[in-house]
């Protein structure tokens, strides 16, 4: 019986999507081409996911000869190929876990896989051939058992917060990927949880302590959005895994214990933005809530959201100097009124929607019309629109209804940010931009987007 790796690439085929949305026996067949005479019914598999996060996912067997067949599924990104006649290998898969995989790192480092033909010929062709060690190794780090495992680590914690290790004789001792910031341990019930600035500052990773004591953790991903799978979805699971959260001060070499934590219970996590690695473009990230194990939960109580709304003026003429002109074109003239009219129009509709229009108080960011549903705080930035300012007032409204998406996620609650324009925008581009940083542009004829399906009864913001 012989060993063999398949490789996913998700770039071309959607490995985390099909298995959050089908069970492991959906996947019977998968594409080959080569040692077409060389692979049998009963030969072991283990189903390889390419990327960042690369490293074993599942585990199966082969149920027969290769067979020859055209046509592909929906998780194919590339339909063209997809779509070509080629080779298949049927299998059936009996352990699939892409929440928690043997990482790449972990391997590589281990003696028996580090000359494995997946890491040394990465874009080689499906299958890559295992030895019996590097099959051996696969089932190692997976299981945590096994005569070539090594010693088996402590399976209570020991460490006391403050104490100095050296990271390497960390996973010796409690398993868990030597590499990662965020690193599970399949061998003892925990996620080893590594933060320091020196290093994850360059990829977009801003962890810092919040006034309450708790501490924001940006989550695992360095280049575009970051998603709840591998690393994050095990910060995400932990308690009901069973897993602590042990965070450490340092990523390499000498690391220090701070302590076990938990994911807080009325805020658990948000979503920010930040640059990937090396400054480059922004993308979506998670910001994990942690809190110390012996502190109590955090029971936050916001109060009502700002303060009844009050109709504006639409006809006041402002006066000014003609050779003054604002930079807000808001601030004056025709700008100002088309403003008013706006927020009165929307306020109308908000009403009719059955929900109160507020304005904001003291202590609430400067937004010009917002509204709370049991599901969160729908907040908005109106702005006038005319051809010749359309782009600056893009610029400078999406911006400030950022600025208020950050401030009243601070109160614990999901936020919907939203632009509302006088008129849509000319190039549709900027709705595309927007909605990457989840902001909703919204123009008149188009508010119904805001109250579909968002009666007091069945509200979902963001969404």
């Amino acid at each position: 019986m012989a060993h063999w790796l398949l490789q996913a690439n998700p770039q071309r085929w959607r490995i985390d999507d099909f298995f959050r949305e089908n069970p492991a026996s959906a996947l019977d067949a998968w594409t080959i081409t080569r040692y077409l005479d060389k692979v049998a019914a009963g030969d072991d598999i283990a189903l390889w996911r390419a990327g960042p996060d690369a490293g074993v996912v599942a585990l199966g067997q082969v149920t027969g000869p290769p067979f020859e067949h055209a046509g592909a599924d929906d998780y194919w990104e590339d339909r063209e190929k997809a779509d070509r006649t080629r080779w298949s290998l049927p299998v059936r898969l009996s352990e699939v876990f892409t929440d928690a995989p043997v990482a790449r790192d972990e391997l590589r480092h281990d003696p028996q896989f580090a000359q494995a033909m997946i890491l040394q010929q990465p874009f080689a062709g499906n299958p890559f051939p295992l030895t019996g060690g590097e099959w051996r190794a696969i089932l190692n780090h997976h299981r945590g058992s096994g005569p070539d495992d090594g010693p088996v680590p402590d399976a209570d914690w020991s460490l006391p917060p403050g104490a100095t290790i050296r990271r390497s004789e960390l996973h010796d001792r409690y398993g868990g990927s030597r590499q990662d910031g965020i690193s599970p341990s399949r061998k003892t019930p925990n996620v080893l949880i590594f933060t320091d600035p020196r290093s994850g500052e360059q990829h977009g990773y801003y962890d810092r302590w919040a006034t309450d004591d708790s501490f924001h953790y940006t989550g695992r991903g360095q280049r575009g959005d970051q998603t709840l799978t591998s690393g994050n979805l095990a910060v995400a699971n932990h308690a009901k895994d069973g897993r602590a959260l042990r965070l450490f001060q340092g990523a390499k070499g000498i690391v220090e214990y701070i302590g076990e934590f938990v994911l807080d219970d009325q805020d658990p996590y948000d979503w920010g933005t930040a640059h990937s690695t090396g400054g480059g473009p922004q993308r979506r990230v998670i910001r994990f809530h942690l809190r110390r194990v012996d502190r109590p939960p955090s029971r936050p109580e916001a109060g009502p959201l700002g303060v009844p709304f009050q109709p504006r003026n639409e006809t006041m003429k402002l006066t000014s100097p003609t050779t003054w002109t604002p930079r807000d074109p808001d601030a004056a003239g025709r700008g100002w009124r088309a403003h008013h009219q706006l927020q009165n129009q929307l306020a109308e509709l908000v009403r009719a929607a059955g929900w109160s229009p507020r304005d904001p108080a003291p202590i609430d960011p400067e937004f010009d019309l917002a509204w709370e549903t049991p599901q969160g705080i729908v907040v908005v930035e109106v702005k006038s629109c005319t051809k010749e300012n359309e782009v600056r007032q893009l610029r400078m409204g999406i911006g400030q209804v950022l600025d208020y998406d950050d401030s009243l996620r601070a109160r614990g609650r999901a936020v919907l940010p939203v632009l509302y324009l006088e008129r849509g925008p000319s190039d549709a581009r900027w709705v595309a931009l927007a909605e990457r940083h989840h902001v909703r542009l919204v123009w008149p004829g188009t508010e119904h987007v805001l109250f579909q399906e968002r009666s007091p009864a069945a509200a979902t913001v963001g969404g």
